[in-house]
């Protein structure tokens, strides 16, 4: 019998939709049903029992009325959207971490109670076992933990830790190649700083004032984007500046497809590329030497005016993606071995 697989996850343009999108190229590679059923997760939103709600205090009392409003008016429409989900062997949820262990965000375990033989899975960039910071932070406000879903899949086998993929969870890696990204010849160096992230501003300052100084061309990104605006940008990109410690970061992959550098002010902020068999949770890293780490204001000079006049427009784009490849063999193409794995115990139904 062949396994027909439901995906879930938000339309709007963040990290769940990518993964959404990437699986469902990875599912289709390996001749698996597949159908993504986007905003979904407003459906499963309002099963939330009603003492939950009560019980949220993110929630005023016209929030709270707002809610059982629209599960009234939603009535009919969900409970077609649960029978068309009961017809799938397993649901995969695309959706960040911690958000999908939030007892006041997602009611999975209702979920799983109108669907008790569905096996529910978590598609994210990290696996949650990865994180001890994370979990602990889970655990002090009485959400969810790792048991709450039936396995997981991340992107990377490494975040504050690494581990190999064990019961419950397998790492898959992520399919970019679907989305026409690779290493193109540049027309001039240009340089992409991300978005302003709270308590790390001098960062960026700093970053802006040095490429200023030096006078290189320079997008910095600063509105909402839709998926192609922002991928013609990483595509101009000979250097992209990472804001903040990343999960997985998945701009970086993107711009590593397309053939540019990768700056950051700590080899630890890259935390999902960090090639060390052991590292410490937080702690700096090994990375290879698309990644430009620089120690403070006078080392960025430094390294962006040698990077400025050595960078060849036409041939380093495609050295620089071989380095990816060759150090991240998973994070273009995906790991579909694994998947085959999940998808052939989803097939005897043994993911328990």
């Amino acid at each position: 019998m062949n396994s027909k697989i439901a995906i879930l996850a938000r339309s709007e343009n963040a990290s769940p939709k990518v993964l959404a999108q990437s699986l469902r190229h990875m599912l289709l590679r390996l001749n698996v049903h597949v159908d993504i059923h986007w905003d979904t997760i407003a459906t499963i939103g309002r099963l939330k029992p009603f003492e939950i709600l009560f019980m949220d205090q993110k929630l005023n009392w016209n929030g709270k009325l707002g809610f059982l409003i629209n599960k009234l008016r939603y009535y009919f429409i969900d409970s077609s959207v649960i029978k068309t989900l009961n017809t799938y062997s397993a649901i995969v949820l695309c959706e960040c971490i911690p958000n999908a262990f939030w007892k006041s965000y997602l009611p999975v375990e209702k979920l799983r109670a109108l669907l008790p033989s569905v096996p529910i899975i978590l598609y994210e960039v990290y696996y949650l076992g990865n994180s001890p910071t994370q979990m602990e932070k889970l655990a002090d406000t009485k959400d969810a933990s790792i048991d709450r879903y039936d396995w997981h899949l991340s992107v990377s086998e490494i975040t504050e830790i690494r581990s190999s993929s064990i019961h419950p969870w397998s790492f898959v890696g992520l399919d970019i190649e679907h989305t026409g990204l690779r290493p193109v010849e540049k027309n001039e160096f240009i340089a992409v700083v991300d978005f302003e992230q709270k308590g790390y501003e001098t960062y960026r300052k700093e970053q802006i004032e040095i490429l200023n100084e030096l006078n290189i061309e320079t997008i910095v990104l600063e509105k909402r984007y839709n998926m192609t605006e922002i991928r013609e940008i990483y595509k101009k990109a000979c250097i992209f500046f990472i804001q903040f410690p990343e999960a997985f970061g998945l701009p970086i992959a993107e711009c590593f497809s397309t053939g540019a550098y990768v700056f950051t002010p700590n080899s630890g902020w890259p935390m999902s590329w960090r090639l060390d068999k052991n590292p410490k949770i937080h702690g700096p890293g090994t990375l290879p030497e698309v990644f430009q780490v620089y120690k403070n204001i006078n080392d960025l000079r430094y390294k962006l005016s040698n990077i400025q006049m050595t960078y060849d427009l036409k041939k380093e784009p495609f050295r620089i993606f071989d380095i990816f490849r060759e150090n991240y063999p998973f994070y273009y193409q995906g790991n579909l071995e694994e998947l085959r794995k999940v998808i052939d115990r989803i097939r005897i139904k043994s993911l328990n």
